[in-house]
């Protein structure tokens, strides 16, 4: 028996030899992950999923609705709810005792702090009021308080009958919030603005989004730009604004690109390629172009200023099949993914129920080792009656899981399941190899000198007041503590009378050089975090990295440098006499994570 076991195995062995031989195509590199949820898939009932965000070490938010009623939840890394989180895993925000409602959005800060959206009534004057607002979450899912006005900030565009609104954080850690209104009935009004609030939740100034009625996605690019899509039964478009708010004139026409064959009812989500030098901008959408019938979606890659990218796909697009709330992300090397739902309620519809995933190369072409066939796509069946399932979110975690999550309808999207699926990436191993260390920049105004740190006991005395004088300036980037191939950065202290401040470099050369031309430097460590280290010529950021850090100098006998990601911060020391310090034209001195 045992001969005639091993004799079939090997003939099914052989068999999958020679079928891949015949084909062409190797074993699939992406397959679900089975120690997530029952089998890769989790599933939980009676959630309306509305966002989820991945958290630095793995572990899943999700933003939903119960009964009407926001929820924020938060899962382990292998599915399982976190109890530490909120009321047994649960975080239901009460503003002032009332709750919060509708459709919103969760991101979370660099400091772990969450932040999320959404509708609630609130008193004005003697009658009570519907507005719209951002909340913030302590990490253990407890209002935070110092957040606005007890723990909320209430929008510009008040809530109606909301559209929703979708978050996006700038470098300096202030908000930027795209909000959406309709007024509902049978002639609605739609509104859409950009408003911009501090850290700490005060707002600065807002204008209008000029892809109307509705936006769909917002995103801040590196430069600090603000790119946004938007429209709903209408031409979509995409506008990119100034840090003023003022529409940027070197992209598209006057700030603004109308995107090629399309209209309505699915605009457009955005992905900044952070590894590419000209910093490119995905869009993915679908259209109907006036003719009622439901077209492929498509991925369209523009370039800096706006013009369609004609090495990306196929010409103008990259068609994909029927898809629904499309979303992609970044996955290793120069690879992208993303995943869409099946929809059984159109005519016709999708053969079966499931949720799809694709992986594409760089230039927008399937990859065929995803797969294992020609389509690069992975599809998962889910085997019930649900007619649709929406993708809400994808990512790609630090072990190199992709974790897409998806709301999957019941009959209804007041009857919905929250869906969260998680693929292995065989060739895709630990993209960082550790969580992403959030590097945070403090600042002693008498003294005019600046601090980084990544060390939580840095954090914790210079926040508490043990170091009088220093408070947080807002800017961070993000490093690594692992051993993913970056490289470690040596920390100097630079003792009175020389300048009482700290001394960071990524090259090891000249780590060695300070230690050996400046003997009364103190090495504090060799390894304060780990980052990559630019092109020594050109200045570039080697994968995974992809975040220009720049130092500059104050030039003065109190030697003082600045570490920071914002380019225009940079240039604004420049101006003031400080040097710029690094690699390349743009003077890059480190390279830090994607944030």
């Amino acid at each position: 028996m045992h001969k005639i076991l091993l004799d079939l195995c090997r003939l099914s062995a052989l068999a999958l030899i020679v079928a891949s031989s015949l084909t062409g195509y190797a074993s699939p590199t992406g397959v679900l992950d089975p120690t997530f949820g029952a089998g890769g898939i989790l599933r939980v009932s009676a959630v309306n999923l509305t966002d989820a965000v991945l958290q630095t070490d793995g572990k899943l938010l999700v933003r939903g609705l119960r009964l009407g009623q926001a929820t924020i939840s938060r899962y382990n890394r292998d599915g399982s709810v976190d109890i530490g989180f909120g009321s047994g895993g649960v975080s239901e925000p009460k503003l002032n005792g009332s709750p919060l409602y509708g459709s919103g959005s969760v991101l979370v800060s660099a400091d772990g702090r969450i932040l999320t959206t959404g509708g609630t009534i609130q008193p004005c004057g003697i009658n009570n009021c519907a507005i719209t607002v951002v909340v913030r979450l302590l990490a253990n899912g407890s209002l935070d308080t110092t957040f606005g006005t007890g723990g909320f900030t209430a929008l510009a565009l008040d809530a109606g009958s909301q559209g929703g609104t979708l978050l996006a954080l700038q470098q300096d850690g202030k908000i930027v919030a795209l909000e959406n209104f309709s007024s509902g009935g049978f002639f609605p009004v739609f509104m859409s603005t950009i408003e911009r609030l501090s850290a700490d939740g005060v707002s600065e100034a807002h204008w209008a989004n000029p892809c109307t009625p509705l936006g769909s996605d917002i995103t801040v690019q590196l430069d600090g730009k603000i790119v946004v899509a938007g429209a709903e039964f209408g031409p979509q478009c995409m506008a990119r604004f100034n840090l003023d708010g003022t529409l940027d004139p070197s992209f598209g026409t006057n700030g603004i690109v109308q995107l090629p064959s399309s209209s309505g009812p699915y605009a457009p989500t955005l992905l900044v390629d952070t590894r590419d030098p000209l910093r490119r901008i995905i869009a993915t959408r679908r259209f109907t172009p006036g003719t009622g019938v439901l077209l492929p979606g498509t991925i369209t890659r523009l370039l800096p200023n706006g013009t369609i990218d004609p090495a990306f796909g196929s010409s103008l697009n990259n068609h994909m099949p029927p898809n629904r709330a499309t979303r992609l992300t970044l996955s290793c090397g120069a690879k992208f993914v993303g995943a869409y739902g099946s929809l059984l309620d159109i005519v016709p519809p999708d053969p079966a129920s499931g949720l799809n995933v694709v992986r594409y190369n760089s230039n927008g072409t399937p990859d065929v080792t995803f797969s294992g066939d020609s389509s690069g796509q992975i599809f998962t069946p889910l085997n019930d009656f649900a007619p649709s399932n929406f993708v809400q979110r994808i990512f790609v975690r630090d072990d190199g899981d992709i974790i897409v999550v998806a709301s999957y309808e019941l009959g209804g999207a007041t009857n919905a399941d929250l869906l969260v699926a998680a693929y292995r990436q065989a060739d895709c191993t630990h993209p960082y190899d550790s969580q992403s260390l959030p590097v945070i920049e403090y600042y002693y105004a008498s003294l005019d000198h600046y601090f980084i740190t990544s060390f939580v006991d840095d954090m914790n005395a210079l926040d508490s007041g043990h170091f009088a004088g220093w408070s947080r300036t807002g800017y961070t980037f993000n490093a690594s503590n692992g051993s993913d191939g970056l490289v470690p950065v040596c920390r100097f202290y630079i003792p009175p009378p020389y300048g009482d401040s700290h001394f960071f470099s990524a090259s090891s050369a000249e780590c060695a050089a300070v230690a050996s031309r400046f003997p009364q430097f103190m090495l504090e460590t060799p390894n304060a975090m780990k980052v990559g280290l630019p092109d020594p010529a050109t200045g570039l950021c080697p994968a995974p990295t992809s975040m220009p850090v720049y130092r500059v100098w104050d030039n003065r006998l109190d030697t003082n440098h600045r570490y920071v990601a914002d380019r225009s911060v940079r240039d604004a020391l420049v101006a003031k006499g400080w040097i710029a310090e690094g690699y390349g034209p743009d003077a890059v001195a480190m390279c830090a994570l994607p944030q």
